[in-house]
């Protein structure tokens, strides 16, 4: 126990305070609980949500795997995709179909690729992906899945586009002010031609 006497604003005693401390207690931790993890699927749509994650089985064809992410990006929930096989390559556009086909060729084989695919949501409008194609393979070091991840760069290749179309006009600019530049220096040489005739004629005494 430890005592504290209690004075008034006089100084003088009033009185004598006892605390008292259990030594048990003071070793004693402290709990402190830890912070929620946030579940699955909140880190799926929170975290993930422009990011595509598939995983085709090589041995059916089918997609074993696809976030939810698919919903998003494509419009199709992973439902519809493990259910149709066919579905992912069909829609993508016809301009990246080629190179697409070739990379999932190339991760079946064991070679990782990287590509930027166009896809046809299902309303038709247009998503870019950048996507990372590599093989999945198992102990044996067989190649058994094609891993695939997907990042929408839709906003990006519309900028890039952008930027391209300013940049043609700016140059189309650019070669109009240069041929209207060349036109008035061609203009100026041919006054300053005339004006050297004329006033060669001027000092030339009639005979």
């Amino acid at each position: 126990f430890t005592s504290l006497v209690m004075r008034d604003s006089t100084g003088e005693s009033i009185g004598v305070l006892y605390l008292g401390l259990s030594a048990s207690r003071a070793s004693v931790p402290v709990t402190v609980p830890p912070e929620p993890v946030p579940s699955a699927s909140l880190r799926d749509q929170d975290e993930n949500i422009t990011s595509l994650a598939f995983r085709i089985d090589v041995k059916s064809g089918r997609i074993s795997t696809m976030n939810a992410a698919s919903t998003y990006l494509l419009g199709y929930t992973p439902e519809d995709f493990k259910n149709d096989p066919k579905l992912l390559s069909a829609r993508v556009l016809p301009e990246y179909h080629e190179a697409f086909e070739a990379c999932l060729k190339d991760a079946l084989r064991g070679v990782a690729r990287s590509i930027e695919v166009g896809f046809a949501r299902r309303d038709n409008s247009t998503v870019i992906l950048a996507m990372m194609l590599y093989p999945g393979r198992n102990r044996e070091r067989q190649v058994v899945s094609v891993e695939g991840i997907g990042r929408d760069i839709t906003a990006r290749k519309e900028m890039e586009q952008q930027l391209a179309v300013s940049m043609e006009e700016l140059q189309a600019a650019y070669d109009r002010l240069q041929a209207q530049h060349e036109e008035l220096q061609s203009l100026d040489r041919l006054k300053s031609q005339v004006l050297a005739n004329v006033s060669h004629e001027l000092r030339t005494p009639l005979v």
